[in-house]
This record gives C-alpha cells, structure tokens and sequence, in this order.
C-alpha cells in the first residue's frame, strides 16, 4: 500500500474526506464502463445480429473504489471505532446517487452512491477504509457549455462554440457534443419557438425547456430556430 502525502481525497455527501481526517492512498482504482450489447444469433449462420445501437449506445454502470488511512493520531480501538462510526454514516447516508469529486480531477464530478459495504481494517496504530462507489457511467463536467475560461478550457477536448441564439437574425447552428451518448440539454428562450434538431422539430414555450427528447447525439448537431427571440442552449459535458 503506497499513502499519497499530497492530502488528495474526494467530496460527497456535503463533506470532504479530510475532515475526517483520512488520508487517501494510492490503492484506489476508477474503473470504466462497459458498453450494453444486446445481440441475436441468426438461425443458420454464424453471424449476430447487433442490436445495440437502436436507440444509441447505452453503457453500464462504473465503480470507483477509494482506500484510505485513518488519522494515525486516532491509535486506541475506541477512537478508531468512533471515526469508523462516522465515517460510514457520512458514506453510506445517501439512498441515491450524489455528486462526487475527486481531488485529481475537481472540474468533473461523478453521481455516485455507496451500496455495498465499506470494509474497515483494524490495526495496532492505524486503520484502513476501504470503499466501493456505484456510480453514473458518465464523468460529468461541473460548469455548462460554453465555458471560455482561460483556467478550466481545455485547449485538447473542449469546443469553442456559440450557445446563444437571436433568432430574427442567425437562425440556424451547430452545437458539437464531444461525449460518446446522447446528453440532455436545456433551451432558454424569450419567447414561444420552434428548434429543430437535426431534422426533428420541437416545439418551446417561452422560459426554461427540459425535455427527455431534448438531446445531443455525439458529434456535430445541426439546429435551427423558427420564431423571433431568443434562444440559449445549456448543458454539461459528459464523457468516459
């Protein structure tokens, strides 16, 4: 087991682990998604039939698991016992997924809960915690398109794209999803339009619009608007 001393560690459920003293090592692991395939084997041949991509993509659940080291001050069994009382409370408080971050990676969160049970190691001057996380496939970025701050853009992934919309002027767009799924959007208007996205019109009242048909696909999307106003497109990027 190797301890990092750079006090890294992660936030959820309204605490960071410092507070509880612990310190994060190296034994940790942020494992990926697997991809959902659903296939038929055809009568008569070798081949099978892909039917995965349908509806789109689709991938399953990742698990985050964290091991850390308890405070080393925290060396008699009832104190070590205590720490471990709350340090369970705080992880396995949630009934859903929660926001999560990293310390490695603070500009993304993940949705994660703790449904399996933490494992605790009992040692004569330190302890150990371990953690497993079921989380959301997605790691899911903490600020909304478009963000061109010099600080958190990344010059590598992230597009430099128009958000806003006059729609008696430019009417039409792209907006460019650089995950690998669809992502929901929201669309903020100053008046009653219609956008159409890639091919399929959608019909907005005046205000804030979320819809589970309001979606990205990967890649470049064409939009339009028809109507006179407004328009600002929001969502948050999320990628593997």
């Amino acid at each position: 087991m190797t301890v990092s001393y750079n006090q890294r560690g992660l936030y959820f459920n309204g605490h960071h682990s410092q507070e509880f003293g612990l310190v994060e090592t190296t034994d940790d692991s942020i494992g990926m998604p697997a991809k959902n395939k659903y296939t038929v084997s055809l009568v008569g041949s070798n081949s099978v039939l892909d039917l995965s991509n349908l509806y789109g993509p689709t991938y399953a659940e990742r698990t985050i698991q964290k091991t850390f080291i308890c405070n080393q001050a925290m060396w008699t069994p009832s104190a070590q016992y205590s720490l471990w009382t709350a340090v369970v409370n705080w992880l396995m408080g949630p009934d859903e997924k929660t926001e999560l971050i990293d310390d490695v990676m603070d500009d993304w969160h993940y949705l994660a809960e703790v449904q399996e049970a933490p494992t605790f190691k009992e040692g004569l001057h330190v302890a150990t915690i371990t953690v497993s996380f079921t989380a959301y496939p997605f790691r899911i970025k903490n600020d909304a398109e478009f963000d061109d701050v010099w600080d958190t853009f990344a010059f590598e992934t992230d597009v430099a794209q128009e958000t806003s919309f006059d729609t008696s002027g430019r009417n039409a767009g792209v907006l460019v999803n650089i995950g690998v799924a669809n992502v929901a959007i929201q669309v903020t208007t100053s008046a009653a339009l219609t956008m159409t996205i890639n091919g399929t019109d959608y019909a907005l009242s005046k205000g804030a619009n979320a819809d589970s048909e309001l979606v990205l696909m990967p890649g470049e999307n064409a939009i339009d608007f028809t109507g006179s106003g407004t328009a600002t497109v929001s969502w948050h990027q999320e990628v593997i």
